[in-house]
């Protein structure tokens, strides 16, 4: 049997993707690098680290003040002021976690834009330049994997979607990320890929309200389901 379907005129409604992209999101922590234990042999090595640590913390509170000043603008709807300042901030303080929060911000404005490409072309800038925190790499991903979706690259967008959810399996957007992953695999006519996850997410969100989705979305979709996959029938599904 091939693992390609066909649809039939059954429409599959799409989840507003930029909630759960949102809702996976986490706040960037805001502080200022504090080096613990370091004792200084000479006195000019001290004054050395004494400026570093001025430095960084004088431009975190540029990039800080810069983000917050960005987001006001974002709140009034300004947004192309505020897409000239993020952009900013997140060029010129490179690597403060301001000016990652900044770049994730720029992505989801470009994405509630509908500017897809420009937004994942935000959003795996983000993921290649920071690795903390796990949940906004993850939204990062998964953000992606939308931008991907909407333009119409299922198989491509459903890579992203696995890749959220292994990124970080734990967390609160990860039965979303799974089911993203399964639909986007039944779009792309991968019933084996869909199968996989469908699998998955019986064994690891078997307490998840987006279980019963998934079922519903796997079964009426797939052609012939096999039976050995097949959950046993409630008296409400008729079989």
């Amino acid at each position: 049997m091939s693992d390609r379907i066909k649809f039939t005129s059954h429409e599959v409604k799409q989840d507003k993707l930029a909630e759960f992209v949102a809702d996976g999101r986490e706040k960037v922590a805001s502080h200022v690098p504090i080096i613990a234990g370091a004792i200084a042999v000479v006195v000019v090595a001290a004054v050395g680290i004494y400026f570093v640590l001025d430095s960084r913390e004088k431009s975190h509170k540029a990039a800080s003040q810069g983000l917050a000043d960005a987001k006001t603008q974002l709140a009034g709807g300004n947004l192309q002021p505020a897409l000239l300042d993020l952009e900013k901030i997140s060029k010129e303080f490179s690597g403060d976690p301001a000016a990652g929060e900044a770049l994730f911000l720029l992505a989801n404005a470009h994405y509630l834009n509908d500017n897809f490409e420009e937004a994942k072309r935000r959003f795996e800038e983000y993921v290649s330049e920071y690795s903390t925190p796990r949940l906004s790499v993850s939204s990062a991903i998964a953000g992606a994997g939308a931008c991907m979706e909407n333009t119409g690259d299922h198989p491509g967008a459903a890579v992203k979607y696995l890749a959220a959810l292994d990124y970080e399996p734990k967390g609160p957007a990860a039965d979303d990320y799974a089911i993203s992953a399964l639909r986007n695999y039944l779009l792309a006519g991968d019933r084996a890929n869909a199968q996989t996850i469908y699998d998955r997410m019986q064994r690891d969100f078997a307490t998840s309200p987006k279980l019963i989705v998934a079922e519903r979305l796997f079964f009426e979709i797939t052609a012939a389901p096999s039976e050995g996959s097949r959950p046993e029938a409630s008296p409400s599904t008729g079989q």
